[in-house]
């Protein structure tokens, strides 16, 4: 069941059975996420970032992959926390606007720029740090469905839309860099403790 209230139980062992699947999360302070902090979100597989289609601002604006672009801000976004452990996802370009999952967060279902509406499901996404570093974002309304770009495209411009959740699928998992290092310590850069690297 998908429903609020539904029991838990114990079941037949089934690795492959998400319902048996349980996920021990982090604080946002052991995420790494910034409260309120601007970042941009690059798609693991095709090294393009989350953007707007013609930097709209409207709702029902999709959104897409491309080539990093510093101005204007059609790239950057702010998340925040909600008191519920979803966050939102809103764009810097567009005031109260954010990501949405529309059309009844549906496998395939295309993610869109829509007026923030309060506790809205679709408008509030789930992110979960993986093993090596990136985030995967599910939409509260359907948390069997992960954030991604159509197709597994490289290319520009393609649409990004929820897909069935596969946490090990690069074209479902997202950096989070974040605009302003200010905000940040050395650490954050580095996915892995016991791992060094040169700068």
């Amino acid at each position: 069941s998908l429903a609020s209230n539904a029991k838990v139980k114990l079941a037949a062992k089934n690795d492959s059975d998400a319902s048996q699947q349980w996920y021990i999360e982090e604080p946002i302070e052991k995420m790494r996420i910034v409260e309120y902090g601007v970042y941009y979100l690059r798609n693991r597989n095709s090294g393009m970032y989350l953007d707007l289609y013609h930097d709209g601002t409207t709702n029902g604006t999709h959104f897409q992959q491309y080539p990093y672009y510093s101005a204007p801000c059609a790239e950057r976004f702010e998340i925040s926390s909600e008191n519920d452990g979803y966050f939102t996802i809103g764009s810097t370009i567009a005031s109260g606007m954010v990501m949405d999952g529309r059309y009844n967060c549906v496998a395939g279902a295309q993610v869109v720029l829509y007026e923030s509406v309060s506790d809205a499901p679709e408008q509030r996404w789930h992110l979960r740090r993986n093993g090596n570093g990136t985030f995967s974002i599910s939409p509260k309304k359907n948390v069997y469905l992960n954030l991604a770009v159509s197709g597994g495209s490289s290319a520009s411009n393609a649409k990004v839309v929820l897909a069935d959740r596969n946490n090990e699928d690069p074209n479902q998992q997202w950096c989070l860099e974040p605009v302003d290092f200010a905000d940040y310590d050395w650490a954050y850069v580095f996915d892995d403790t016991n791992t060094f690297s040169y700068i």
